[in-house]
């Protein structure tokens, strides 16, 4: 039974038609020989992740964003993003990644993928335009993560953003011969 708000796909491992069914099984009952066959199940409604610094939000590990802008300083900041699954494009999800755990997709894949991107683009951006009106970097690095996952029907929502504001390097300070954090 595909559920609500799901698409499934059938994986059929013998027969002459054996391999990743091509169009998804929409909402309901899906007959198969378990025998022969396997159904997977992914969700279509909006996932929404959280990564940040803070062991109270999102996971209880630190999973903050480091890049480095082109003043040569290493950024740490907390992202949102929210994403859903083209149903139509399930398979080559599939296919491509070979799990229907979105949350391992999620905090894998997808967020190496946002990280390498935050890290290439930023190269190309000055502090202030980070840590002020930094909606153009955001546009670019969105643009770009889209680019790279729309061939297997993950779609970026509105929500794809830093949270509070990005975090510079602490500045150090010679106090009296000693190098003292800020």
């Amino acid at each position: 039974r595909i559920n609500p708000g799901h698409v499934g796909i059938k994986v059929s491992m013998s027969g002459s038609d054996r391999g990743v069914q091509d169009f998804p099984a929409v909402t309901g009952w899906v007959f198969y020989n378990p025998i022969v066959s396997t159904v997977f199940e992914w969700p279509t409604y909006v996932q929404q992740v959280v990564l940040t610094k803070s062991l109270d939000e999102g996971n209880a590990v630190n999973e903050e964003i480091t890049f480095t802008n082109a003043d040569q300083m290493t950024i740490a900041t907390d992202i949102s993003y929210a994403y859903s699954l083209d149903p139509g494009k399930v398979p080559a999800f599939y296919v491509k990644f070979r799990t229907d755990d979105m949350r391992q997709f999620s905090h894998g894949y997808l967020r190496s993928l946002i990280r390498d991107k935050f890290n290439e683009i930023a190269g190309r951006y000055k502090i202030d335009e980070i840590m002020g009106n930094n909606g153009p970097f955001l546009l670019e690095v969105k643009a770009a993560v889209q680019k790279e996952v729309v061939q297997y029907g993950v779609i970026l929502e509105a929500q794809f953003g830093i949270i509070g504001a990005p975090r510079p390097p602490q500045q150090r300070l010679l106090i009296g011969g000693h190098v003292d954090h800020c």
